[in-house]
């Protein structure tokens, strides 16, 4: 038995007991797993006690791991409830296997009964397959970038198998690699068959069963795709299948306008009367991209939109489900009044994500200071290559932030190696340009380096482990890139000797392009499944560009060095490829990306969670796709577009009065006045505010220096905000966007219930000295927030705050009245997606409370300052105008800054709300058709101005 099957085998023996384990008895697992560890040396498969701490350690983090139900919106007039029924009557061997399978790898018990929740859920919405008339149902499955989108349509594919579809299509990505790759995790996850083996009559020789097939061998599926080969009339003509009896029957295909009519073509071909009455499901992954209808012209459609309808007609009972991480296409692009249309008509499902998840909040945490994950000195690289360059831009060396990159990848993957006691999968990435020829000097230049880095570890075997300082260079280099990098983890080089080794003899580049890809998917084809396994375990540096942007998972993706900018979120989201779950080394991950490019993340970011709460206020509301319209918030710099202006052909901007609600939200001063005099002015409008709040209503924070005061009169309120201004032009304030005075909505609660005003304190080491002298009716031990990363806005008046954010979602949560968060839980208890597991009031979110929960708006005043030197030292390659907006903040000291919430809006109020246009807070909106007709007032689309229409 090889290495990695015993690792296999202990791994499956450690899954098994930890099904049937509850979290009381985790402690433990590593005391069970050294006890079967000695127990199956009998046999010959020990492996290292290390590697089995290891292994045991990752699955009880696995184990303890957590996934919420998403929110569903449905439209209920299309929908007949029918799976319960059904599933008593069905054994559901696939769903069982699948789930088995997904234990086996390690997921926790919690996580795969949500899962399993989950899938019924969607598994209903397809539609029922013994519903004999004809039938057409359109959905949407919103996810995170690498979040598990893929595990949760699989797991909807098995059962939906169980219950009586037969005709399953799964379009798997527009390039070959990336259909490869859904194809291979199909093949194990649904199929249950090696099917690399197929086209050369191999699977007649060999035992190919793997994943669910292995787990139950009476699961027969036919497939007319392989690992190796997509879907081509001659292979399937070539094999006699009855797609309408027997075996259900998969293709894995491309998005590709030929393949998917030829694919038509064939299934038309198999049925009596050119149409089949055999249910049909169709997955559109990355449905945002290519299939939705770009073209300007109403009686025409893009070639990919039109075979994937056409493909669907191929079946009187047909499902389509897409599945995207960025949705913006889908909802702007499509016209819900044409029913031929992909639009999500029926229903829209938005995915939490596991809490193992890595995504943007990791990388880009929300209380606006960097994460230690995300390296932004990258100005050396565009003084060698300018952010805008042509395909015969000269390069001849590397930067050095990017040579940084590379050493800290060979330091990151000997780390991993020295943790797991075993080589495991290990990648980077390099995505600096969009121009193949650019990409492959880079990979040649990338090449030599890593060549002549590898050559020098191998040379110095014999210095590491040595505690002199008469060291080789490359070990004295390694360990300048370790103390900038992994200075928590106190990473040694000369105790990584081993390891490092491993890595220099191992690695390998790898250029992915469009002309590289039709040679490097000849060669992988030539592969067995073994000998890919055992190439995927190779460290691999990955260079490239669009082809590495979207789909493609790099697996063990540690560093990747990012330069591209974006002029699309969706584009931009698409690229973090470093998003995901990374066990056991989330702490090794490094990206180096520039400022700008840092800020358009968190911008995206937070327009795609309030793109996900509108599905949860459209779930809460009872309302459905084609009633409730959707509307996501433009970025201040209009060039930097939601998505493709021929994708946003259906979507309207929008910045009128008279529009938009201001309740339920939050906003914040991410802007502040550099301006001493103004700075002094709010001072002093905050000293007047706290000096009419009673000393006797002041609540205390247990576990922090946050002083509350509930009830505060609605004109307080509004007189402070009169005083307090961020523009020496405007001598009343337009604090939030709104005007010198506070819109309706938000003075009529204001009056009848009163505001919350809290005086935030954050992690400064001294009380703030303004309000410590102030001669204010009770103690006050405010400490200043830390803001270290800054700009100058252009005409240098104003300073931004990192990734305009001020306070974490946390602040407000923690904020609110106790009875508040209770109204909040309770909300979430009477969801529809209530999974029973998350009843605590610890682990609200801010929209869940802002929803629910907050009765009275809120005003938060902190005060902002820049941090001690030596928690934020100068990068050295800094440009000028950054380290001038950290010297003025400096000069200021004591900034205050404000942040606002208000309550959401109940069911009656939101209908009300929609019937008189609601009230506008200064943001801009592109909205979709369904918004703009049954809100704007907006008709047919022929009332819209072109230019208005074409987006920002």
């Amino acid at each position: 038995m090889t290495d990695s099957a015993h690792e296999e085998t202990f791994r499956n023996i450690l899954a098994n007991i930890l099904s049937k384990t509850d979290d009381s008895d985790l402690a433990h697992i590593n005391e069970i797993a050294l006890e079967y560890n000695a127990l199956n040396e009998k046999f010959g498969m020990r492996i290292s006690d290390q590697r089995a701490v290891k292994i045991a350690t990752e699955l009880a983090s696995a184990h303890k791991s957590k996934l919420e139900l998403g929110a569903t919106v449905r439209n209920e007039s299309t929908f007949d409830p029918w799976l319960d029924e059904r599933k008593a009557k069905v054994e559901m061997r696939r769903g069982a296997a699948y789930d088995r399978l997904l234990i086996e790898r390690g997921w926790g018990k919690s996580v795969v009964r949500t899962l399993g929740r989950q899938t019924d859920k969607i598994v209903e919405l397809l539609g029922d397959p013994e519903v004999g008339a004809s039938w057409s149902r359109k959905g949407l499955v919103i996810g995170e970038v690498q979040s598990g989108k893929t595990a949760t349509y699989i797991g909807v594919l098995n059962k939906a198998i169980d219950l009586g579809y037969q005709i399953v299509v799964v379009i798997g990505g527009h390039t070959e690699d990336l259909r490869r790759q859904t194809q291979e995790r199909l093949d194990s996850d649904l199929i249950g068959d090696d099917t690399s083996f197929r086209s050369d009559g191999a699977s007649r020789r060999l035992n190919t069963r793997i994943g669910v097939g292995r787990i139950d061998e009476n699961i027969g599926t036919t497939a007319l795709t392989s690992a190796r080969y997509d879907f081509s009339m001659k292979t399937a003509e070539s094999t006699t299948v009855n797609l309408a009896t027997g075996n259900p029957t998969v293709f894995v295909v491309k998005k590709n306008t030929s393949v998917l009519k030829s694919l038509a073509k064939y299934i038309r071909s198999t049925a009596v009367g050119d149409v089949h009455n055999v249910p049909l499901v169709v997955i559109d992954d990355e449905s945002d991209w290519a299939s939705v209808n770009t073209s300007a012209k109403d009686k025409e459609r893009t070639a990919v939109n039109r075979a994937i309808i056409d493909l669907l007609s191929v079946s009187r009972r047909n499902s389509y489900l897409g599945i995207t991480a960025t949705p913006f296409a889908n909802i702007l692009i499509a016209d819900d009044k044409e029913a031929r249309d992909l639009f999500p008509r029926d229903y829209i499902m938005a995915l939490e994500s596991p809490s193992t998840y890595r995504g943007v909040d990791f990388y880009f945490p929300p209380e606006g200071d960097e994460s230690q994950n995300i390296n932004s000195g990258i100005d050396d690289f565009h003084e060698l290559l300018p952010q805008k360059h042509k395909k015969d831009a000269v390069v001849n060396k590397l930067a050095r932030s990017l040579k940084d990159a590379i050493l800290a990848f060979f330091l990151a993957t000997a780390e991993r190696y020295r943790r797991d006691g075993a080589q495991s999968p290990s990648s980077m990435m390099v995505n600096v340009s969009r121009f193949n020829a650019v990409q492959e000097k880079f990979s040649i230049l990338i090449e030599d380096y890593v060549e002549s880095v590898g050559e020098a570890i191998l040379a110095s075997a014999g210095y590491f482990g040595e505690r002199s300082d008469a060291t080789p260079r490359i070990i004295r280099e390694l360990q300048r890139v370790a103390n900038a990098q992994f200075a928590s983890q106190n990473l040694d080089v000369r105790d990584l000797g081993p390891e490092l080794q491993k890595v220099a003899e191992d690695i390998h580049i790898d250029l992915v392009n469009g002309l590289t890809m039709k040679d490097r998917n000849d060669r992988l084809a030539t592969f067995t499944r073994k000998s890919l396994a055992e190439w995927k375990q190779r460290p691999a540096i990955y260079v490239g560009g669009n082809v590495l942007a979207r789909g493609l998972t790099l697996d063990g993706l540690v560093v990747s060095y990012f330069t591209r900018r974006a002029g699309a979120a969706d584009t931009l989201l698409q690229m973090g490829r470093w998003f995901g779950h990374r066990p056991g080394y989330d702490d090794l991950t490094r990206v180096w990306m520039d400022r700008e490019v840092i800020d358009h993340f968190t911008y995206v970011a937070g327009v795609s969670q309030d793109l996900r709460n509108s599905v949860a206020e459209m779930r809460d509301l009872n309302l459905t796709p084609r009633e409730f319209g959707l509307k996501i918030r433009l970025h201040p710099e209009t060039s930097f577009l939601i998505t493709a202006a021929n994708k946003q052909r259906a979507g309207v901007k929008h910045d009128s009065p008279g529009v938009f609600s201001y309740r339920g939200k939050a906003f914040e001063t991410h802007t502040i006045p550099n301006n001493v005099q103004l700075t002094e002015q709010n001072r002093q409008a905050v000293l007047g505010l706290l000096e009419m709040l009673p000393a006797g209503g002041a609540e205390r924070s247990s576990g922090s220096r946050n002083i509350y005061w509930r009830g505060v009169a609605h004109e307080t309120v509004e007189s402070f905000l009169h005083d307090f201004s961020l523009n020496t032009k405007l001598p009343t304030s337009k604090v939030f966007g709104i005007g010198s005075s506070l819109p309706a909505g938000i003075a009529s609660v204001g009056r009848q219930c009163g505001w919350t005003v809290g005086l935030m304190s954050g992690s400064g080491k001294h009380p703030v000295t303004y309000l410590a002298e102030a001669d204010l009716p009770y103690d006050v031990d405010a400490r200043a927030s830390y803001r270290n990363n800054v700009e100058l806005s252009e005409d240098g008046k104003d300073l931004r705050l990192s990734q305009r954010r001020l306070a974490t979602g946390g602040n407000i949560v923690a904020s609110v009245a106790s009875e508040e968060r209770a109204a909040a839980l309770a909300a979430r208890k009477k969801s529809k997606s209530y999974s029973g597991s998350n009843d605590s009031e610890r682990e609200l979110t801010q929209s869940e409370v802002l929803r629910a929960g907050l009765k009275s708006p809120m005003l938060l005043i902190y005060t902002v300052s820049i941090g001690p030197e030596s928690t934020s030292a100068v990068d050295a390659s800094m440009p000028p105008e950054k380290r001038n907006a950290r010297r003025r903040l400096s000069e200021l000291k004591e900034v205050p800054a404000l942040v606002m919430a208000t309550p959401g809006l109940s069911e009656q109020e939101t209908r009300e709300d929609l019937e008189s246009g609601g009230t506008k807070f200064g943001s801009k909106y592109i909205v979709n058709s369904v918004y703009a007709r049954l809100e704007l007032g907006l008709g047919d689309w022929d009332d819209v101005d072109e230019d208005e229409g074409a987006g920002p």
